[in-house]
């Protein structure tokens, strides 16, 4: 089954779908199964030892609250770009494809924000670095998310990589600039005792999946 497109462009529209409906699944366990051992590894042997080498200086400096500013900033940025396309489509306007490319973005972060701090966060139940290193408590209880259990996954980090890994995939030239940012905030909340690291892997995987999830669903659009 195709779709003949004005210029005589012919894609074969069922052969898409069914690729990227076959690809998506493989591709998603294999980065869960990923993200689980690193998560684990990381628990056992990481977590601890860089909380403890980081705690006496976290928070000495304005670079992890920057980073906090970073990714929090991309909040308004969603809210405006989905207001204007709403408004162009009511009008009735053609909306530039760098503009529809961030209302997708933009989407996809609000909606892995929210299935994060609504459910995964209180499933989990993750003991906060705080709690760690002022009451040496560590570790989960499922089903109790609370102010000082909702560390698991990092939610900073699952906006950030959300919102710029459909960027990437759509506008490939600021790559480098992507890989930069989504670097810079993950190592600040290391760094700035804001999160174990284990916290930032599982926001790592759950933002990209998330824009994998929204480049399927438009690329078979």
């Amino acid at each position: 089954m195709s779709t003949i497109y004005p210029h005589g462009e012919y894609r074969v529209i069922a052969f898409e779908k069914q690729r990227y409906m076959t690809a998506f699944p493989k591709t998603w366990l294999l980065a869960l199964g990923a993200t689980a051992l690193l998560c684990a590894f990381s628990l056992y042997f990481l977590d601890r030892s860089i909380a403890d080498t980081v705690g006496e200086f976290a928070r000495l400096s304005y670079l992890d609250l920057f980073a906090t500013v970073i990714a929090e900033s991309v909040i308004p940025i969603s809210t405006i770009a989905i207001v204007y396309y709403c408004v162009q489509w009511t009008r009735g306007i053609d909306v530039a494809r760098g503009a529809e490319t961030l209302m997708i973005a933009s989407c996809t972060m609000f909606c892995a924000f929210a299935l994060n701090e609504l459910l995964l966060k209180q499933l989990f139940g993750r003991l906060s670095l705080w709690a760690y290193l002022h009451q040496g408590r560590y570790g989960f209880d499922p089903f109790h998310g609370s102010q000082m259990m909702s560390g698991f996954p990092s939610g900073h980090t699952v906006m950030v990589v959300a919102f710029l890994s459909v960027l990437w995939r759509y506008i490939p030239r600021w790559r480098i600039f992507y890989a930069a940012i989504a670097s810079y905030v993950s190592i600040m909340l290391v760094a700035g005792g804001w999160h174990f690291v284990s916290e930032i892997f599982a926001g790592i995987f759950l933002g990209l999946a998330a824009g994998m999830v929204a480049s399927s669903l438009r690329s078979t659009s």
